[in-house]
């Protein structure tokens, strides 16, 4: 009985009539086969009567960017057909309306599934849609294959044989565990644990079940994630010894393992017989030399550490190690490198070596702000050893700094307070930089050795300089400093202070350590590694940590320059003290903290399209500023040494122009094109850029129009929406553009010639993608307006994952207008647990310069009424005042931002009350309803319904008694 209820849930989840696809994934079936180690598994089900097919997938691939059913038989490539949407395992969409061609090519085997990544963007793995490529298996079970592996001697035979309608999988087993107590089918790769999906009646030998089976298990079984176990009396879920597991069937060569790479770099380059020791595989060391790479495959996932042994020998330092996996960490210090692989993944770890000779010439030097010229007032540090050797005339250098997104870093000639040209391109700003300028001439060495050569490291926001330091013999060499609770982060409770001083000795190779304090029992005493207000790793421990207490540091070039920029600091723990808690912790940064800026700057940018717009008029409120200013388009207005606060920039109603965007590149900071305000929240030492884009209106044709998925060709499965407005000038031949639209990663955005369901070239680029966008396309051809009137142009948004378009709209003169939408708590976000209700109706005037709007609602004691601008499940500015009655018809002046964003469906009305300030009701401006407008006591459309409803009823009434 329970069997047979068994089966009628399974046959429940399968439509009538479907005809099922089982079949696996793998790289070898990619044209040409991709070696990856990845595998997966499918389960499809077609509807010929409803044109649909149901897909499962499953696979272990890492970092799937997009998944496609594509057109082509085996060994061929083909065209894409079908988007999968998130390829994110496990996988579940439906394909509807298929062509009578599509059923045909998947009856005939000529449709498969491709997986992609960016490291494989044309394929990871693959697999051809049949209906069966994994049927019967064969396979055994064994200790080894636990995770983890034990020693236990007894094994298993099994087989997994999956019926004809893809509803049971039927299990055989023969075994000879002692005393097994329990039996199961688990779903995970190789190589992986996972949950329990099917338990055996029975442990003994022989086994014998029918599994009863989902798509998603059916998927599993063809991708070879589903494996058995058999547990002993003292074997549970968590314990490996003595149980024994079979994965069922046999997954790819090195499925559920991962590849290391380490590679060697040295400065100067050319080095050569670095040892290192690992833990990864026999014999556990291996030699590398500048530019060589130790690659480890078939790596089971787990955690490793690879350490370089001590290069000091051979006049080499460790001076930076990265490992390009965000899970896997680094410590220059310890040279060593811990590794958190994952099945399927590439960690590549990066150590870099500096050469230092005891003949070099030292210098040893600090980069601030108050070394440029002008001073900048950043708070931001560095510093730098460099190491010059006279017979290969050559400058070693190792920097570090925590400048935030450098761009550029470079050796400058100058003098202090001169600035002067590029001599070297130190390459990656990115601290530490570590870098080698070799064949100097003559007259480098000169100005080398005359302190005319400094180092200036630039960002976006001070492209001139950010911080610089002049090249010196040694701008810091014995420091005094203090230790204190306040310093320890975060800041500590102990009475406990501390006095100590720190001495660089000549050859730059150690460091004098002295301290002082009065903190009872203390326990350790560390250097640590990492700027004022930051925690680092641990680079020496003192022997003892009773005051007084004294240490040489042994130095490596990068910790002199961590020492030069003041990144180093020694702390003292009590009694019971850790690095992860502070309790009787005092600490002292070993060098003067950076004397912080208390000024800073306001940089406001005017852009216009089309380009050369004259005359925008601006209002401010910053000190010391006669509060009005003027700028044209390319201009920007700077406001200096401006104290910290909040402060508005306003520009005023440009005649003939409208504000589609204000940019901030402060994250505390904020435009609102609505109002045409930016808001500006200055921080000491903060170098604000407000740009405000305009775009010129022009009194001619007028274009608006929605983007969406279901416009691309193919249809693309997203939820991803735009909207945009154009107007085309006749007189130029010119048409703007303003859209907007919430595509993640959009990486172009043009427009393109082809008429709906076609898709065709490139004709104009729009720039920078980033929604608002706003363009304007001058010089058009009269073909170019032909196209333009006729509808055959259309925009599309490209993305990494889907190149050939996420969103496409047609350019049309009107494809959203007017309709009516409801209001209720769930669509506020958060939510709210109102149980009030409205609706609303829209109607966009002809010339889109006004939006007629009508709202009803039972909202009590509402307090304000806004439009916002905001797609669904997103709160945004507001961009009009509404009228806060609970009946209200007025006309919402437009701009064309404003039109782009009613297009896109990104407009929403909101009704604010005393209960819910935040919001208590929201209603999103999009769908189709057609608009209804009517007087405040008007019947709604329902309402008229049912008195119609009620009258024929009266009206069968009387007949009937008249009969």
């Amino acid at each position: 009985m329970r069997r047979w209820f068994a089966a009628v849930a399974v046959l429940l989840t399968v439509p009538l009539f479907a005809q099922t696809f089982v079949f696996h994934l793998r790289g070898d079936q990619e044209v040409p086969p991709t070696g990856s180690v990845s595998s997966g598994g499918c389960m499809g089900q077609l509807d010929q009567v409803a044109a649909t097919f149901q897909l499962t997938c499953v696979h272990d691939v890492v970092g799937a960017t997009v998944m496609h059913i594509h057109k082509g038989a085996p060994g061929v490539n083909g065209p894409i057909l079908h988007d999968l949407a998130d390829p994110a395992s496990p996988v579940t969409a439906t394909w509807t309306g298929m062509t009578a061609s599509d059923i045909t090519d998947l009856l005939n085997g000529n449709l498969y599934v491709n997986i992609h990544t960016s490291g494989r963007p044309a394929g990871e793995i693959r697999g051809q849609i049949l209906s069966r490529t994994v049927d019967l298996v064969s396979f055994t079970a064994n200790g080894s294959q636990y995770v983890p592996p034990n020693s236990t001697s007894a094994t298993a035979n099994c087989t997994a044989d999956l019926d004809n309608p893809a509803q049971f999988l039927a299990v055989q087993c023969t075994h000879d565990v002692p005393s097994p107590v329990s039996a199961h089918i688990h779903e995970a790769p190789v190589l992986q644990n996972g949950p329990v999906v099917f338990t055996f009646p029975s442990p003994n030998s022989p086994l014998n079940a029918n599994v009863p089976m989902t798509p998603r298990l059916v998927a599993d079984f063809a991708a070879t994630f589903l494996y058995l176990d058999i547990h002993t009396g003292s074997g549970g879920e968590d314990t490996a010894s003595p149980q024994i597991r079979g994965q069922i069937g046999t997954p790819p060569a090195g499925a559920g393992t991962g590849t290391i790479q380490i590679k060697k770099v040295s400065h100067p380059a050319g080095a050569s017989g670095f040892g290192f020791t690992d833990n990864v595989s026999a014999p556990g060391t291996f030699t590398l030399n500048d530019g060589q790479t130790q690659t480890f495959t078939t790596v089971p996932a787990g955690t490793y550490t690879i350490t370089e042994n001590d290069p000091s020998a051979s006049n080499y330092s460790l001076a930076d190690l990265n490992c390009n996996d965000a899970d896997s960490t680094s410590d220059p210090f310890s040279r060593t490198a811990t590794v958190q692989l994952q099945a399927g993944e590439t960690v590549v770890c990066t150590f870099s070596n500096l050469r230092a000779d005891p003949t070099d010439t030292l210098f040893v030097f600090h980069l601030s702000s108050d070394q440029e010229a002008p001073p900048t007032g950043s708070p931001a540090r560095g510093g730098c050893m460099g190491r010059f050797n006279a017979g290969a005339s050559q400058l070693s250098i190792v920097c570090t700094h925590n400048v935030d997104n450098p761009t550029v870093m470079h050796i400058h000639k100058g003098a202090p307070g001169v600035n002067g040209p590029i001599v070297f391109d130190l390459g990656s700003p990115v601290s530490p930089v570590i870098a080698t300028w070799s064949g100097m001439t003559a007259g480098e060495v000169a100005d080398l050795l005359a302190n005319n050569y400094y180092i200036n490291i630039h960002t976006a926001g001070r492209p001139t300089g950010e911080i610089r330091g002049q090249v010196l013999p040694r701008t810091v060499d014995t420091v005094n400093f203090t230790m204190s609770p306040g310093q320890v982060v975060p800041t500590g409770s102990s009475p406990a202070t501390g006095t100590c001083s720190a001495d660089l000795d000549n050859p730059a190779t150690s460091l004098a350590v002295q301290c002082t304090h009065t903190l009872p029992s203390p326990d350790l005493a560390h250097v640590h590694r990492a700027p004022f207000g930051q925690n680092g790793p641990v680079v020496f421990t003192f022997a003892s940590a009773a005051s007084p207490f004294s240490g040489n540091v042994p130095m490596t070039p990068r910790l002199v320059a961590d020492f030069a920029a003041t990144f180093l600091y020694v702390d003292v723990h009590g009694t019971g003290g850790s690095e992860s808690t502070t309790t009787g912790e005092i600490r002292g940064q070993i060098g003067a903290p950076p004397s912080g800026p208390t000024t800073g700057t306001i940089h406001i940018v005017k852009t216009t399209s089309p380009a050369g717009g004259t005359g925008f008029n601006f209002t401010d409120n910053v000190p010391a500023s006669p509060g009005t200013f003027t700028l044209n388009d390319g201009q920007t207005h700077t406001f200096t040494n401006v104290a910290p606060g909040t402060y508005t920039i306003t520009e005023l109603l440009p005649a003939g122009y409208s504000v589609t965007d204000i940019h901030c590149d402060d994250p505390g900071s904020t435009g609102n094109p609505f109002d045409r305000k930016a808001t500006i929240n200055l921080q000491a030492g903060a170098a604000v850029t407000c740009t405000f884009h305009n775009l010129r209106s022009f009194n001619s044709k007028i274009f608006v129009f929605d983007l969406s998925g279901a416009n691309e060709v193919p249809p693309v499965p997203t939820t991803d929406r735009g909207g945009c407005m154009g107007q085309f000038d006749s007189a130029t031949s010119s048409f703007s553009l303003v859209c907007t639209h919430n595509v993640a990663d959009a990486t172009v955005m043009h427009i393109h010639r082809g008429a709906a369901g076609v898709n065709g070239p490139i004709l104009f680029d729009l720039g920078d993608p980033l929604s608002p966008v706003e363009a304007t396309w001058t010089g058009m051809t009269p073909s170019d307006v032909a196209d333009l009137m006729a509808g055959n142009l259309y925009i599309n948004i490209h993305t990494s994952g889907r190149p050939t378009g996420a969103v496409r709209g047609q350019i049309l003169p009107r494809t959203v207008d007017s309709l009516s939408f409801p209001m209720s708590g769930a669509q506020n976000v958060p939510p709210s647990t109102s149980t009030a209700t409205g609706n609303c109706s829209v109607d966009l005037s002809d010339d889109a310069m006004s939006m007629r709007t009508q709202c009803r609602h039972n909202v009590v004691n509402a307090t304000s009424v806004h439009l916002h601008s905001g797609p669904p499940g997103v709160n945004g500015p507001v961009a009009f005042d509404l009228p806060t009655a609970q009946f209200f018809t007025l006309t919402v002046p437009m701009t064309p931002r404003m039109v782009a964003d009613f297009a896109a469906g990104f407009l929403y009305v909101d009704v604010h009350s005393t209960d819910a300030p935040q919001g208590e009701i929201r209603g999103q401006i999009s769908g189709s309803a057609p608009a209804l407008f009517g007087a405040p006591d008007a019947p709604t459309l329902s309402e008229w319904m049912a008195l119609l409803f009620a009258l024929s009823m009266v009206g069968v009434a009387v007949w009937r008694l008249r009969a």
